[in-house]
């Protein structure tokens, strides 16, 4: 390497490592994001052990048998204020029932007894569904018992038999409860390098240092690359300790309810250290260039914080407009680096072409950046926005 380019490095690491913002920026979002993910997975398991929980019923005397059914299913049952004709308002997450006055009446008869589930959708959506599918079994339980009753067999109202059978590894499960964690993953360099990234171009212009260094013979490539490295570098570091602080929280989350273990190998961290490694690159490459563009130091802050979000843009925006999956994929910087990074996941291990087939568009898309960065400081704007 240059040794121009090794001493512009050198420079900038060490202004980087004493600057508080930086080191923040490595190593809050490296720990903020394992601790975040495993509040959420504890909050999920917790749901799930919890089991449905207590339901607000009004009329409750009128539906014995129903009322029977739900408790054996785990459901706490609890009186609501009102009259047998009145509706009550669900509480948050908590669906509510109403058991029509007429339901002994109708079960007597034959016909179709009333209960009214009232939601808070979407809120309460999922604990909704639950307990419908709870009352459906309930009233197919019903159905066959009136069937065997009158002698007819309850097959006949049931002419297919759907067995299901999960062929879904361990792996996988965890894979698609870490998929959240993929998504913070491709965030990382982009957030471990952003203030390094503006302090090191909109920072030291708004400082006047920026001229100073323009005069040194020192190339405006040379100088350029040497800054891209150094932000790469911090990339990296961020990206790095986020798997290190992964490997060490997440396995102690206990997710067993949900089928699942939470176990990050080292093999798998470096897999996905090495599937993300190209973005950071590009997220320097990026970072360089509007750090530049911007006419102030805060502006830069605007335009890199939105950056940040590049990752999930690009792949909830191919998601909303429905486009085909395709050879496309492994070639186009961060889809390339999400989907080898869900491989790694689901416990596969991608091939060594799929790693070069997707570090190698986004590798020369940031020389390109980086390149046009350099002509940037050639111009007067680079030392006077």
């Amino acid at each position: 390497m240059n040794h121009s380019i090794i001493e512009v490095v050198r420079k900038e690491l060490k202004d980087g490592l004493r600057d508080r913002r930086s080191m923040t920026g490595v190593v809050g979002y490296a720990l903020l994001v394992p601790l975040l993910l495993a509040m959420m997975l504890n909050a999920a398991e917790q749901q799930q052990a919890e089991g449905p929980g207590e339901v607000k019923i009004v009329n409750k005397s009128a539906a014995p048998g129903l009322m029977a059914h739900l408790r054996a299913e785990g459901y706490e049952l609890v009186d609501a204020q009102g009259e047998p004709g009145s509706d009550v308002r669900p509480e948050r997450q908590r669906p509510a029932l109403r058991v029509d006055p007429e339901f002994g009446a109708r079960m007597e008869q034959g016909r179709p007894a009333r209960v009214f589930l009232m939601v808070d959708s979407p809120r309460d959506e999922s604990a909704a569904d639950r307990l419908d599918e709870t009352i459906g079994a309930y009233a197919a339980e019903l159905a066959q018992l009136r069937l065997q009753s009158r002698g007819v067999s309850p097959e006949l109202i049931r002419p297919v038999d759907i067995q299901r059978q999960d062929f879904s590894t361990p792996a996988q499960r965890a894979a698609q409860l870490l998929g959240i964690l993929v998504f913070f993953l491709l965030m990382a360099p982009f957030a471990a390098s952003m203030s390094l990234a503006i302090d090191m171009l909109a920072g030291e212009r708004e400082r006047r240092s920026m001229e100073l260094l323009l005069v040194q013979p020192v190339a405006p490539w040379h100088l350029a690359t040497g800054k891209w490295l150094t932000a790469a570098l911090f990339g990296l570091a961020g990206t790095a300790l986020i798997l290190v602080a992964s490997g060490l929280i997440l396995p102690r989350v206990d997710v067993s309810s949900l089928g699942t273990i939470l176990d990050l190998p080292l093999e798998q961290r470096l897999l996905l250290g090495v599937a993300i490694a190209p973005l950071a690159f590009l997220a320097a490459g990026l970072q360089s260039l509007l750090s530049l563009f911007a006419r102030s130091y805060k502006e830069a802050q605007f335009y890199l914080s939105g950056l940040m979000f590049l990752p999930m843009m690009v792949l909830f925006g191919l998601d909303f407009l429905g486009i085909e999956e395709g050879n496309w994929q492994s070639l186009t910087p961060v889809v390339a680096q999400h989907e080898l990074a869900m491989e790694v996941l689901r416990g596969t291990v991608p091939t060594t072409i799929s790693f070069v087939a997707a570090a190698v568009p986004t590798l020369v898309l940031a020389i390109l950046l980086t390149g046009l960065a350099a002509q940037m400081l050639k111009r007067e704007r680079a030392v006077s926005a």
